[in-house]
This record gives C-alpha cells, structure tokens and sequence, in this order.
C-alpha cells in the first residue's frame, strides 16, 4: 500500500501539491511542541479523573479504519461511533450493505444525520463518480467529518452541510446527547439535557439551492424526526424516486 501510495505522489502532481499545502498545518496541529505538550497533560488529567480546562485546542485523533479509508473522531470512547469503527463492533454493520449494494448506480448521494458520517464516508470510499452530500446539525460532528474528509482528500466528493433538515426552514431547539441528538425532545425524554439552536431547512429546498439535478440515495437518521424530513422531501422523492 505505501509503495503504490508513493508511486501515485510521483506520477500524480495535482495530488503532491495538494499534499504539500496540508502538510505544514496539519504538523503543526499533531506534533507540533506545544500539541503534544497539551496532550500529554491531558493525559494525567484523566488518569485523575478531572477535566482539563486549556486554551489550546486538542487535535481531533484519527486512525486507518478498517473500512479502508482514514476515520476521524473520538476513538478512545466507546459510546462513540468511530471507537465502534476502529474495533469494527458497529451496530450499523449489516445496514452497510444497503448503499454498498446500490453504489454502482448512485451519482449522488444524500446522508441526512451524518453524526460523523459513517455510511457518506462508505458511500464516498467505495463508489465510483459519487457526490456525497451530509447534512448535520451538531456543530463538534460536523467539525470532525470535515477532518476526515481532509484527511482522505474528499473535498471535491464530500460535502458537509451544517444544517438540520424538516419539512420546513426554521429554527429548532437540538438537544444534545452525542450520537442519539435529536429535535424531537420526547426520543430522549430528559428534559436536563442541554440544547442549542439550529436553522432546519426542507431537503427540496436545500437540493434547488445546491444546483443538485438528480439524488439517487437518500439515508435518514435523525432520532425521531424522520416523518418531517420526508415530508419536506416530496418533491425529489416524487421526480428522482431515490432509494430510501
């Protein structure tokens, strides 16, 4: 794999220089002195057991995932997502096989609560000529599918938007609890968690805006506001027929 990695360096330039203009920030951010001196403290904190308040921001950690591509997120926790990747145990393994049967036939595909983008990131890895395009509203998840799609230089194939998706535009109360946030408060029935604001939009508007002229997969995960996302979905559903 590094030798064919090599070779691609050598005979592909757009890609070197694309490399070349990471590789100074992305140094900075991981291994930089004063990095690595923050996550070496934060370490004692945790072994502590106390919370570490630092005005440096700790890089997001990332690994070589068993699904073939560089993964993102918070890998030492185990309620989260790309901790499930890393020690393939994830719930969503047999789901998988849904778009990875279809991909020979999708040009572009549409994953709404993205969390931190595990079926996009499938999508994107294994399909040829694909568009993926996720839509999340939590700000921290967007943030590190952004560094995974940085990481696997995705950016002309992955697009993130920072958006959470009804039936209508509007602002909605997001109550956060990692990967099960949800605008439909009675899914979680904690009224203790916190929340946020963030504007929604209907998907048949997002897809005017973007310029999208056909969607071929549509996959939705958001924690009990599914009915509404449809509905603000009629249009495409009526005139492209996506998978769902």
């Amino acid at each position: 794999d590094y030798t064919n990695k090599l070779k691609l360096l050598f005979e592909n330039s757009e890609l070197r220089n694309k490399l070349a203009s990471k590789a100074q920030p992305h140094a900075k951010e991981y291994y930089s002195l004063e990095s690595c001196i923050e996550r070496f403290i934060n370490i004692y904190y945790k072994v502590l057991n106390k919370k570490y308040l630092t005005t440096i921001s700790i890089p997001t950690s990332y690994g070589q995932s068993p699904l073939g591509f560089l993964y993102a997120g918070k890998l030492e926790q185990p309620d989260h997502i790309a901790n499930h990747v890393m020690k393939q145990t994830i719930p969503d393994e047999f789901d998988l096989h849904i778009p990875k049967f279809f991909l020979p036939h999708i040009s572009t595909f549409i994953d709404i609560g993205s969390n931190t983008g595990l079926y996009g990131l499938v999508a994107a890895n294994e399909g040829k000529n694909i568009s993926v395009h996720c839509f999340e509203p939590q700000p921290d998840c967007c943030k590190t599918l952004e560094k995974t799609i940085s990481l696997n230089n995705w950016e002309k194939k992955v697009y993130v938007h920072q958006l959470g998706l009804s039936n209508k535009p509007n602002i909605l109360d997001l109550q956060l609890t990692g990967t099960g946030s949800s605008f439909f408060h009675e899914f979680n029935n904690n009224p203790s968690l916190p929340t946020i604001k963030v504007p929604v939009d209907s998907l048949d508007n997002q897809i005017e805006k973007l310029n999208i002229k056909k969607v071929d997969f549509i996959k939705i995960d958001v924690e009990g506001l599914e009915q509404k996302v449809l509905e603000g979905s009629i249009n495409i559903l009526e005139k492209d027929k996506p998978v769902l």
